[in-house]
């Protein structure tokens, strides 16, 4: 029988044999059976021991070298991504949202606004039941009216006082100007009796005192012309000594500079022979020189002197001239005291006419102060003046109270009102028409302005290479394949715990040290005409919603 070959797992294979019996014949010429093919497991003995191929173990080595080349780069390439890279999937697309709420209560009676609307700046989005607010307005305007009404009244009231008053006034100061001018006119006329006759005595005093000082001047004249004399005198004393001494100079001025010229011939002869210096000459023609100098100067100081002289002569006869003119002079004062002396006495005579004009100016006086008693009490009008004007000025400031109540009342009725802060899209409806609302409740959440950003929460341990200014890129979720450019803005200066509504604390002793999160705000740029075409445009990034997944990475590497 054929041999048959078993392997069971784990085993080398397991040749079974057949019971022998007789061998077949080798050919079917015969009549017998074809001879039948070696058995299989002696071929399979055979071909594991063949040797293999030397070209086929070079292929394989080859395939294992590029393998390992591979994946070595492809491990290098990653360790250099992981060195200036950092990334995170704890990141999302996060921008400014406002809670739209009234700032009174009230219940709402209108929403314009739903999920999803496009508002703009300043667009009605909910309105308030104003019923009461507006009962109180219509209140506080009557209120407003109603003192606004008073003031003419009160103002017309104060226009007939004021004019009563200032007729009753009037009339009084007429009657004290016409008695002040009748006691002017007394004073007047007993002032010009009196300046009359105290100027008559002045004058005549006047004189007297005139002449007196005219003959005491005269005197003084005489006495100066006297002392005159006697100065010009024994200045032409003083001049004729003073000429003497002039005189004797020049002689002596004379003797020096014949001295001195002597000198100077002697010294130039000594001086061409080379017996003195040219400095020693010097010094004795600078003496010859002074001394012409001083002659010259010792005759004129003689001319000078008797110039002096004969002045002083001619200034001697004046002064003669004038004292006989000065005692003249004072014979004709003492004459002109006498005559003015006998004026004085005349004019003193006259003094009791003044007595009469003195008694027209207290009566006169009497009259003017009855008349002013009449003008106190007309002015006592004006103090009802004063209590008029009080009582206008009390109701404007009940008027100006009633326009503050008014103001409030407007406002408070306009804030039924809720108008949209600025431009944006409804993202979330927090109640219905009907519902009662509270100041700060919120109505709805919109988004203010169109941009977005990423707000990506870094390990701290990932934050070492960080900067703001620095490339990024992030994947959304829900739009793959789409790859957002941008960069980062800033680095938040507090970690995530610790901003929390309850932050941990870790004074309790139960501490458990885990890895905290900074967030980093990532701008988001649109791709522009060099980046690739996977970039997001504008329009891609005005697609993302806020609260979108997304993974942020990091470029950390300096360019």
């Amino acid at each position: 029988m054929a041999e048959q070959v078993t392997q069971t797992a784990g085993t080398a294979p397991r040749t079974e044999r057949a019971p022998e019996g007789p061998a077949p014949a080798s050919n079917g010429t015969n009549g017998t059976s074809a001879p039948q093919a070696p058995p299989p497991a002696n071929n399979a003995t055979e071909e594991k021991k063949a040797p293999m191929n030397p070209a086929k173990k070079g292929i394989i080595g080859i395939v294992v070298a590029i393998a390992v080349v591979i994946a070595l780069i492809f491990g290098l390439r990653y360790y250099h991504y992981s060195q200036t890279h950092v990334g995170t999937d704890d990141a999302y697309v996060t921008g400014d949202l406002v809670n739209v709420s009234p700032i009174v209560s009230g219940t709402l009676i209108k929403l314009t606004k739903q999920e999803g609307d496009i508002v703009k700046k300043g667009e009605l989005i909910a309105r308030l039941d104003d019923s009461g607010p507006l009962a109180n307005l219509q209140q506080a305007k009557q209120a407003y009216l109603s003192a606004q009404s008073q003031i003419p009244q009160a103002e017309a009231n104060l226009q007939y006082q004021i004019a009563s008053t200032n007729a009753n006034i009037q009339h009084a100061q007429a009657a004290i100007q016409a008695q002040n001018a009748k006691v002017q006119g007394a004073r007047a006329q007993q002032d010009l009796t009196t300046r009359t006759l105290n100027s008559q005595i002045d004058q005549a005093q006047t004189q007297v005192t005139v002449a007196q000082a005219q003959a005491a001047q005269v005197e003084s004249q005489l006495a100066g012309a006297q002392a005159n004399l006697a100065a010009m005198q024994q200045g032409v004393t003083t001049d004729r000594h003073a000429a003497d001494v002039a005189e004797s100079a020049i002689e002596s001025a004379q003797a020096n500079l014949d001295k001195t010229r002597a000198d100077d011939t002697r010294y130039a002869a000594l001086l061409k022979s080379e017996a003195v210096t040219q400095q020693q000459y010097d010094v004795v023609h600078a003496a010859y020189l002074t001394a012409q100098a001083q002659l010259r100067g010792a005759r004129q100081q003689v001319q000078q002197a008797r110039s002096l002289v004969a002045q002083q002569q001619s200034a001697v006869k004046q002064a003669a001239a004038a004292v006989e003119s000065a005692r003249k002079a004072a014979t004709a004062s003492q004459q002109q005291v006498k005559v003015a002396s006998a004026g004085v006495s005349l004019a003193q005579a006259n003094a009791p006419s003044v007595s009469v004009q003195q008694n027209n100016v207290e009566n006169s006086s009497n009259l003017a102060t009855q008349a002013e008693a009449d003008l106190a009490t007309a002015k006592a009008g004006e103090q009802q003046v004063n209590a008029r004007r009080q009582e206008i000025e009390t109701l404007k400031v009940q008027v100006a109270q009633a326009k503050a109540a008014l103001d409030s009342a407007q406002v408070l009725e306009n804030d039924t009102y809720i108008y949209a802060p600025s431009d944006g899209k409804v993202v979330k409806k927090a109640v219905n028409e009907g519902a009662a609302l509270s100041p700060g409740q919120t109505i709805v959440t919109m988004t203010t302005g169109g941009s977005v950003w990423v707000s990506a929460n870094f390990k701290e341990t990932q934050l070492r290479d960080v900067r703001a200014g620095q490339p990024a890129e992030v994947d959304v979720d829900a739009f793959p394949g789409k790859v957002f450019h941008g960069k980062v803005q800033s680095i938040n200066e507090a970690t995530g715990a610790s901003t929390a509504l309850l932050p941990p604390d870790n004074a309790t002793g139960n501490f458990t040290k885990v890895v905290q999160r900074v967030p980093v705000k990532i701008i988001l740029t649109p791709a522009t005409s060099g980046d690739d075409k996977n970039a997001a445009t504008a329009e891609d990034i005005a697609n993302l919603r806020q609260g979108m997944s997304v993974n942020a990475t990091i470029e950390t590497a300096d360019h």
